[in-house]
């Protein structure tokens, strides 16, 4: 390696030399023609010996002073870049993380809003094409009520959350329907889907029937079907009327006010769990095709 830096330097020294003779030269076959004029005067400028000679040096020079150059990021430069790089990245991860919020967020209120409506067109479906009144009975001690519709039952029970285990507010299966008989027993969901009928589960895991209404107009053949589906864990619920002020408090509603909220939604304090929770109520009015 030093041998070899040793050549380069040599052939660098006699390149300048070599460069020195050849302005000399120019020089010397201009100054006759210059007789009149001072040293470095314009018929020196002129020689084209001597220009190429110059303009070949200052070439050279530029290399020399480009390759000599060891310039590079400073400490202060260093401190720069990274604060630009690290507010950049901050910026980026904040609104993938926004991003990934609203996309569960609207998940779940499409998988809410589409829950309710599935529960809302079996009832109305199971009035339009049936000759027999509706009939509602509760089972206090299952907690379950049913809806009998000619030979279509559904099972619920209000504010039960969908999970794998059974709790005071929580079920296996909270809106189950299914084909029944004419005398439309009550069966208890705590314990799974009953037995009979084809039954099916109309909600979605980690969902709740808050409220369900399906009552007649007056003097027709036309009934109002209304249903609210909840989505989310009891402590992001709250419900003005069952629990006035729940709606700003951080705690949990009480098991009992759960169950018997009919209006419950998401709490609007919990802005960083928005996306676990969803609430949808919709209503439709069918008209009985049967007499």
């Amino acid at each position: 390696m030093h041998s070899r830096f040793t050549r380069l330097a040599h052939f660098e020294f006699f390149l300048s030399g070599a460069r020195r003779r050849m302005l000399d030269t120019a020089y010397s076959a201009a100054a006759p023609q210059q007789e009149s004029s001072l040293a470095g005067g314009p018929a020196r400028e002129k020689n084209p010996n001597y220009t190429q000679a110059r303009e070949s040096n200052s070439r050279h020079n530029s290399i020399k002073r480009l390759h000599d150059s060891k310039s590079g990021f400073t400490i202060v430069e260093f401190m720069v870049a990274t604060l630009v790089f690290s507010i950049v990245l901050l910026g980026v991860t904040a609104a993938i993380m926004h991003i990934s919020r609203t996309y569960q967020r609207s998940l779940n209120e499409s998988a809410t809003q589409a829950a309710a409506r599935n529960l809302v067109d079996a009832v109305g479906q199971a009035i339009q094409f049936s000759s027999s009144q509706v009939v509602s009975e509760t089972n206090p001690g299952w907690a379950t009520k049913s809806l009998c519709i000619g030979n279509r039952q559904l099972l619920y029970m209000p504010g039960h959350r969908i999970t794998d285990t059974f709790s005071p507010t929580t079920t296996p299966n909270a809106a189950v329907i299914r084909q029944s008989t004419a005398e439309c027993p009550i069966v208890g969901l705590s314990g799974g889907l009953p037995s009979g009928g084809s039954p099916k589960e109309l909600l979605g895991q980690n969902m709740r029937l808050s409220n369900l209404i399906v009552s007649q107009v007056s003097g027709t053949q036309l009934y109002t079907v209304t249903a609210r589906v909840v989505y989310g864990d009891d402590d992001l619920l709250c419900s003005e009327t069952q629990d006035p002020g729940s709606c700003q408090d951080s705690n949990a509603m009480s098991d009992t006010d759960i169950v018997a909220a009919t209006d419950l939604e998401c709490k609007p304090s919990t802005v960083a769990a928005s996306q676990f929770c969803a609430a949808s109520e919709i209503s439709t009015t069918v008209q009985r095709r049967l007499q």
